[in-house]
């Protein structure tokens, strides 16, 4: 299942907008520093992973979005979120390279399927 999300401040939660700051620290690895917090991203020439690649920093992002609105949506039907979580899996596309596409899927473990129906179209909304 594909999902993009819209509609800031569902559920009560109040998204705050982010600067964040991008400095190459070496050849093909960056530091994004946003107020006194920081990763390191990048695949360096010599080809060993130390950091997050930026793709995975991407879709870790988006995982925290998602499963933000997913427990915000559980709460307000009073639904036990313990045990969700996400997989999300990208396709990359090489020339230029970029991310194609990316897949979310949503468990939810400890949820009935009637709730998690409705639960899923919210998000999705």
């Amino acid at each position: 299942m594909t999902t993009i999300l819209k509609g800031p401040g569902k559920g009560g939660y109040k998204p705050s907008p982010a600067t964040v700051e991008v400095a190459l620290t070496e050849d093909c690895v960056a530091t994004a520093t946003v107020g006194e917090r920081s990763v390191t991203v990048g695949l360096p020439p010599d080809g060993t992973v130390r950091h997050l690649r930026p793709t995975e920093l991407i879709l870790s992002g988006l995982g925290g979005c998602i499963l933000t609105n997913v427990i915000v949506s559980c709460r307000e039907r009073n639904l036990d979120w313990q045990g969700v979580r996400l997989v999300l899996t990208n396709a990359d596309q090489d020339s230029p390279p970029r991310i194609a596409s990316i897949q979310v899927a949503i468990h939810l473990n400890q949820i009935p399927a009637s709730a998690a129906s409705e639960l899923i179209q919210y998000v999705q909304a």
